[in-house]
């Protein structure tokens, strides 16, 4: 529902807007001739307030958890323990992550930073981390422009 307009008391009058096409919230009601502030707070369950996750913002997540990931992999490459779980799930968030933005050259950056890996080169493979987390960076800064 949306007020339509403000009176005295500061209570709004609601008109039932179901039958709109559009269900997405505006903060304005830009109608005949007068613009009202209009309330769209999320709607709560069971005390507890909704969140509504975003493209970007679910961008931002699977790029945190992905560079946890190869970082614990990493890690473990270095401590000399071969546990495949980081691995795997590095491979599932990168492909999670290339559905959303383009990730060529961060799969490719992946697959060197594996080869390192299978050398044993640990110099090579902290520098392959790094460089993977600031080409995820970039990448993340230039599918958002």
């Amino acid at each position: 529902m949306i007020p339509t307009r403000i009176d005295d008391d500061h209570e709004p009058d609601v008109i039932d807007v179901s039958s709109r096409a559009s269900d997405a919230p505006h903060p304005y009601n830009f109608g005949v001739g007068e613009i009202t502030r209009i309330d769209v707070t999320p709607p709560r369950s069971n005390g507890k307030r909704v969140h509504w996750i975003d493209d970007d913002e679910m961008i931002l997540n699977l790029c945190h958890r992905f560079i946890e990931y190869l970082k614990l992999w990493v890690q473990n490459m270095l401590d000399n323990k071969n546990e495949d779980k980081y691995f795997k799930n590095c491979q599932i968030t990168l492909y999670e992550l290339d559905s959303s933005i383009d990730c060529q050259e961060i799969r490719k950056a992946f697959e060197d930073i594996v080869e390192s890996a299978k050398q044993r080169n640990k110099t090579q493979l902290i520098e392959q981390q790094i460089y993977i987390e600031n080409l995820l960076s970039r990448s993340v800064l230039l599918s958002s422009a």
